[in-house]
């Protein structure tokens, strides 16, 4: 009998990363430690610093065009 694999990690782009935004960000690296999500951008009109994504993907996009966003993480 094979072992059920779980899902991979549900893709996310966040809308906002500064002021309320922070605490969703601080949400989303609890949530990715699970493995039941992975942060897959940020959408902001300032891009965050390395110290700010500590802990997530280098590979992380940032833009603040919302769509071209969403168009390149899938």
């Amino acid at each position: 009998m094979s072992v059920p694999h779980p899902p991979p990690p549900l893709p996310l782009v966040l809308a906002g990363a500064r002021g309320h935004g922070r605490r969703h960000l601080d949400n989303i690296r609890r949530l990715e430690r699970t493995g039941l999500v992975r942060l897959a951008g940020v959408c902001d009109l300032t891009p965050l610093t390395g110290a700010e994504l500590d802990g997530f993907s280098p590979s992380l996009r940032q833009s603040a065009d919302f769509t071209g966003l969403l168009d390149a993480t899938g």
